[in-house]
């Protein structure tokens, strides 16, 4: 991409502690069929370890290095300033993409002008999804929105970030609060709240770890996770009945788990449903 011209996609992304990973992202994104890109990253680091990447793929695609304090949402929030592209993404930095994905997701937005935000799944590196995704495609609503986005598998028009503004920055993981999860959700449902059209297409997908994305063997990531989200269903106003109901899916996945001996999923699985609890009376 010449330098003069602006790109179609602004890829936003805060990292801390990562190299591998960050490495890997970036040789994802230099083979991408679809070049038109730029990468942002908010490098939270105290050292220089990612200076030495940088400047091996900056050759290849426009990356900004911009340094930022400590927490997820506060990163997006420092690089969607610098964000010049017509369609937003938020790379988590140990994802990577299929080479085809930007391609396909700037084809989708061609043919479907009057959808705002794409989203997709998530798979590991054998293709299996990772967590719980509709089957199929459509548009995304309150109730459905649960099993249809992660924030690394949103893209979004230019006019949503202009008319949301950032990211709620009491959320997410780093903030400054117990709320440690649900800045993506949150921002997905003021985009609804707002009358933005959103898709979700499974055929979208990005890779992750899945020893990252699982939270089956770590409680307290599972509770500290899950008070955010039980703050969002709140601060949504959401009905008690559909609060019930997903702590009545997680007591149904301890039963689960308990019958076939996986004792760390059903610790996970408790952490939850307390975690939705806190959550929902903060």
């Amino acid at each position: 991409m010449n330098a003069k011209q602006r790109p179609v996609f602004s890829l936003v992304m805060g990292t801390i502690g990562r190299t591998y990973e960050f490495a890997r992202l970036l040789r994802s994104l230099r083979f991408q069929s679809f070049q038109s890109l730029e990468l942002i990253v908010v490098d939270q680091n105290q050292d220089n370890r990612l200076l030495p990447i940088i400047k091996e793929y900056n050759q290849y695609i426009c990356i900004k290095h911009i340094r930022g304090e400590r927490g997820l949402s506060r990163a997006r929030n420092i690089g969607l300033s610098y964000a010049s592209g017509e369609i937003i993404a938020f790379p988590d930095d140990d994802c990577w993409y299929p080479s085809d994905l930007l391609q396909v997701a700037s084809d989708f937005f061609k043919k479907n002008p009057k959808i705002h935000v794409l989203t997709g799944r998530l798979i590991c590196k054998d293709k299996r999804s990772l967590g719980l995704w509709h089957k199929k495609a459509g548009y995304v609503d309150r109730f459905n929105i649960w099993w249809r986005h992660r924030s690394c598998s949103i893209f979004l028009r230019r006019e949503v970030v202009i008319v949301l503004g950032g990211f709620d920055e009491r959320l997410g993981v780093g903030s400054d609060s117990p709320l440690q999860a649900g800045e993506e959700t949150d921002y997905i449902l003021r985009a609804l709240s707002n009358g933005f059209r959103i898709y979700y297409d499974p055929n979208i997908t990005v890779f992750h770890p899945r020893e990252d994305f699982s939270m089956n063997t770590a409680p307290l990531k599972a509770f500290n996770y899950s008070i955010g989200i039980g703050y969002i269903l709140r601060k949504h106003k959401y009905p008690m009945y559909f609060f019930s109901y997903l702590q009545l899916r997680s007591m149904l996945g301890i039963l689960r788990s308990i019958i076939q001996g996986d004792w760390a999923r059903a610790r996970a699985q408790k952490a939850i449903i307390i975690g939705r609890w806190k959550g929902w009376f903060m």
